[in-house]
């Protein structure tokens, strides 16, 4: 889980970019690409999905949050990140990672400042979703992991943890970065247009990355974010220590984890969320969805809550 508060100055030199034709490696392979989010808005299938290009690397641990985590500035912690992606070949044109944190703005610190200096201007992608079902997904995550204590209703979640509501406030987010970046270093997509037409919107990242044609876009996109699997991992990952579960995935069968998953995510029921929580998180969001419609217009008109904008 991210930290609540990150220290506002680094210890570490800056990464400077080397003189590699592509003029997109860097001395220390840091990573050129980064997913900033949106947390419960498919990053992982992203993730997975875009890690097929061959020329695209993407570390193992897909989500570090280096820059939002309170190690961010030691220099201990900016060579363990930079070791995440040593693995990475001398063929890839881009070395990726993808940290939701890093679109939660205004907290954990300058992000988007921090990504620009230390990182020599990488490329963004941005992934979109519904506010209202990401912030309903977001807290239903949060309370399988622990974050609330039992019976927490989504009302009092939004009053507990503002972070619920501040990451479904794209437009917000996306001011954050396009007051440091270049508007074109930015992409954003919607979760929508993901899974509707993945080689399409695929097709729309090699033009934005300036990559290969490539033809594996068409097979079916990875499933490994399901809700069965990720209630059942959350709850296990509750109930015991990161060691005890690290010991567990190396020594334990595969057969007998799914079984221990299975029984720790019976034992947790997440509350039902009511018509008037939903009416409360679009109330939250309402002001932030009209901003962000005049950021990217027709691509999330077929949101629920894009809908009720033109209702009001």
């Amino acid at each position: 889980m991210l930290s609540q508060e990150s220290p506002t100055e680094h210890a570490h030199p800056v990464v400077q970019a080397n003189d590699q034709a592509d003029g997109l490696s860097t001395r220390d392979n840091a990573p050129n690409l980064i997913v900033i989010g949106a947390m419960k808005a498919s990053s992982t299938t992203f993730y997975e999905l875009i890690s097929r290009h061959p020329q695209v690397w993407f570390s193992r641990e897909k989500e570090p949050h280096y820059f939002t985590s309170t190690d961010y500035g030691d220099s201990a912690a900016w060579r363990r990140y930079l070791g995440l992606f040593e693995a990475a070949p001398q063929t890839a044109k881009y070395i990726g990672e993808a940290s939701t944190g890093y679109s939660k703005y205004p907290h954990f610190g300058d992000t988007a400042q921090r990504l620009r200096d230390d990182l020599n201007d990488p490329q963004l992608i941005y992934l979109i979703r519904d506010p209202v079902k990401r912030t309903i997904s977001n807290y239903r995550h949060a309370y399988l992991s622990g974050h609330y204590p039992a019976g927490t209703r989504l009302g009092e979640a939004i009053e507990r943890d503002p972070i619920l509501i501040d990451a479904s406030c794209y437009a917000r987010q996306i001011h954050a970065y396009r007051n440091v970046f270049e508007d074109d270093r930015l992409l954003i997509l919607t979760t929508d247009q993901l899974h509707a037409e993945p080689g399409q919107v695929m097709r729309q990242v090699e033009a934005f990355l300036e990559l290969d044609a490539f033809d594996g876009w068409e097979a079916p996109l990875p499933q490994s974010n399901s809700k069965q699997a990720l209630g059942r991992s959350l709850a296990l990952q509750s109930m015991l220590p990161k060691s005890l579960i690290n010991v567990a995935r190396a020594c334990v069968p595969a057969s007998l984890r799914e079984r221990a998953k299975a029984l720790a995510a019976s034992k947790i029921e997440v509350p039902a969320v009511s018509d008037d929580e939903r009416n409360l998180v679009f109330t939250r969001v309402e002001s932030d969805l009209h901003e962000l419609r005049s950021l990217v217009g027709d691509d999330i008109a077929m949101w629920p809550s894009a809908k009720r904008l033109g209702e009001r």
